[in-house]
């Protein structure tokens, strides 16, 4: 058999912390990436384009891969999901939300560890629902919450710390 084990694992420290930290979008037809082993380690715009990046709110915002096998038919693949909220209803904001609704994306998600994470390498990623919402009391959230999802052979790539977005 190929799929030959290569690794143990052992439990790291506990410097871990969850979250996202940032959010960078752009669409797919602009960007392309050069790769070493499974790590992006260059990302080429094109002319005049740039990623579009979204702050996140400590607590607010996930990213999640969910692995699923068919044993049946010998297939497996993965879901990369992408929840995260856009405060203040505003007609701007809804008239971008519309525009990333028309578009495939690449995302790039910053983790509250310091790491990016690409979603949608091969097929791009949706925006595949979402609320707008008021809150009901004058501490809930006023805003949008989005979800992005990818479906890709592997999980999402790392992308190198030293890139800059922009």
């Amino acid at each position: 058999m190929s799929c030959a084990l290569t690794s143990a694992y052992t439990l790291p420290c506990k410097d871990s912390i969850g979250g996202v930290k940032e959010v960078y979008l752009i669409e797919k037809a602009n960007a392309t990436f050069t790769m070493t082993g499974n790590v992006v380690t260059a990302i080429t715009l094109a002319s005049s384009k740039h990623w579009w990046k979204y702050e996140q709110i400590r607590e607010t915002a996930q990213f999640t891969q969910t692995y699923t096998d068919n044993i049946t038919n010998g297939t497996q693949f993965v879901t990369q999901e992408l929840d995260m909220f856009i405060p203040k209803i505003s007609t701007t904001l809804r008239n971008e939300i519309a525009l990333i609704a028309q578009n495939r994306l690449y995302i790039v998600v910053l983790d509250r560890n310091g790491q990016y994470w690409l979603m949608g390498y091969e097929n791009g990623c949706d925006r595949v629902g979402g609320t707008a919402s008021t809150g009901t009391a004058m501490g809930d959230k006023n805003g949008y919450s989005l979800k992005f999802q990818a479906m890709e052979a592997h999980e999402a790539y790392e992308v190198t710390a030293s890139i800059v977005i922009s």
